[in-house]
């Protein structure tokens, strides 16, 4: 596969790809919107048991989505049953299979665990200050224009009071955490125990009000002849 032809597929289809090797065939492929496999799927499940008719609606899908000039053959032909199999990987990551809920579940838990990178955060503040745009308008902003985005949001933010000037964006200096020596260990209660032990320092036994008072109790019960 020539890296020149997948770059150039990248750059005329601006959508996500993905690629699989199938027995020694590579084959990039694009999704189809989430309403366009509903109906994929829709009309399978019309067609039923009809395998012929099945194999007519994955050939379509197949040649709809998977990018020809990006399929890198084993051998001469595409094995047998390999457009098939991709119209169904198609389906099942367009979340329009029989694995509808599992595969969702995941993909949710998989994008949970990006939301709080500072990409996500501007894209969610620009949002919010801008019902103008949309996150897929975001996308298509580089770093630098999104990064400007973001600072206007961040101070219309600020002044509407969404956020206060201690919640803005910043990156946090790493917390240095000095490494454990058992020797400033030793050392501590051995300052702790000197001090202690000092004159100035020391509390007394016979000057704490606990003792005082039991004192008081055993000589009025035990010597109140004087």
């Amino acid at each position: 596969m020539a890296l020149i032809d997948v770059l150039d597929t990248v750059s005329k289809t601006g959508n996500d790809l993905f690629v699989i090797d199938l027995e020694g065939t590579e084959i990039i492929f694009r999704l189809p919107s989430y309403k366009k496999a509903s109906q994929y799927a829709q009309l399978l499940g019309i067609i039923g048991d009809n395998y012929t008719l099945q194999c007519i609606v994955y050939e379509h899908i197949f040649e709809e989505f998977a990018l020809p000039e990006m399929i890198t053959l084993h051998g001469d032909d595409i094995h047998a049953g390999i457009p098939e199999t991709i119209a169904k990987l198609i389906l099942y990551l367009s979340s329009s299979d029989l694995s509808f809920q599992e595969y969702t579940e995941q993909l949710l838990e998989t994008y949970r665990a990006n939301t709080d990178n500072i990409i996500s955060v501007m894209q969610r503040c620009i949002c919010q200050s801008f019902g103008g745009y949309k996150m897929s308008d975001l996308d298509e902003l580089d770093f630098q224009q999104l990064t400007k985005v973001y600072v206007a949001a961040e101070k219309v933010m600020l002044e509407n009071g969404t956020i206060t000037i201690e919640e803005i964006l910043r990156f946090k200096e790493p917390e240095v955490v000095k490494p454990f020596k058992i020797e400033s260990v030793i050392q501590q209660d051995a300052a702790a125990y000197k001090k202690f032990d000092t004159t100035d320092e020391r509390t007394k036994l016979t000057d704490q009000p606990e003792y005082i008072a039991r004192l008081e109790a055993f000589n009025a019960k035990y010597n109140k002849g004087g």
